[in-house]
């Protein structure tokens, strides 16, 4: 058995002022990458169904003491779950290795002992049945005046299945401390004009002028909203549209970005963090 433990420290510090922006940025911080790999068999035997975790955490390792634990606390969120927000970046991802451990152990090392005596599948594809793996990662996006934004990746595969991946983008506003959805951003009612500049720059993206010419090159936007997965840059926002959200069978997600001198009357100026962007 392998007990956990951090893998290299990456080389990837990311100073505050070396960055365009950065040291005006609220918070100057400092980010760190980390990585974890943990394994972890069920028995000493080769022959033993194993659970694998690799973790790879960007964090704030320096900065305004508020700002960072703000910061570290949602990404330990997204990342391991709200149990664990409370805890430093080291502490929180050893507790829930630890955790996930023992909760594999419990979910499968009894039936497996039991499989293991009456079934007539070959060991190999028994311990691909029972084996499982999971690999995840923050990556930092965009870092400016007071806005941070992160994106969280996962891949899981669980008990000899092709493997789900996914993601999640979260823009924090580092004056209110808060994560910003899309209707803090934006003002009530005003989604269906939010939709209509995001159809335009559609439209513009695939080089055509109607929404019926999107359908015929595999694509549907007649009923399309504003996408629950977007990033707040220095430019303006981007919109990002899974195949599914677009009726369509492409690979990869379409990426739309709209100019904040053109979203500005839509957005919501009551938060100071918007406002002071709206103003630039």
């Amino acid at each position: 058995m392998k007990i956990f433990k951090p893998f290299a420290l990456l080389s990837l510090m990311l100073i505050a002022n070396s960055i365009s922006g950065w040291a005006q940025s609220r918070g100057s911080l400092v980010f760190e990458t980390k990585q974890w790999q943990h394994d972890y068999a069920i028995s000493n035997s080769s022959f033993s169904p194993k659970y694998k975790h690799e973790i790879k955490l960007s964090y704030a390792s320096a900065g305004d003491e508020k700002v960072k634990n703000f910061v570290n606390r949602e990404i330990i969120i997204t990342a391991l779950g709200e149990k664990y927000g409370n805890l430093s970046t080291e502490q929180a991802v050893e507790k829930y290795l630890t955790d996930k451990t023992n909760l594999y152990v419990k979910d499968i090392q009894k039936e497996y002992n039991e499989d293991k005596q009456r079934t007539s599948v070959p060991v190999k594809d028994l311990i691909r049945r029972y084996s499982y793996s999971m690999k995840f990662s923050t990556q930092l996006l965009s870092y400016w005046n007071s806005m941070l934004v992160y994106q969280f990746t996962w891949f899981d595969s669980k008990y000899g299945g092709n493997g789900l991946i996914g993601s999640q983008y979260v823009n924090l506003d580092l004056y209110n401390f808060k994560v910003l959805t899309y209707h803090d951003i934006f003002k009530k009612g005003t989604d269906s004009q939010v939709t209509q500049l995001i159809k335009e720059s559609m439209l513009e993206y695939f080089g055509v002028e109607s929404e019926e010419e999107i359908k015929d090159l595999g694509a549907d936007i007649t009923r399309l909203k504003p996408a629950e997965k977007f990033v707040l840059e220095p430019k303006g926002i981007r919109f990002i549209y899974e195949p599914y959200e677009l009726n369509s069978d492409a690979r990869g997600d379409l990426n739309i970005t709209i100019p904040y001198s053109a979203l500005k009357q839509y957005m919501n100026t009551n938060n100071t963090a918007i406002r002071m962007i709206v103003a630039k």
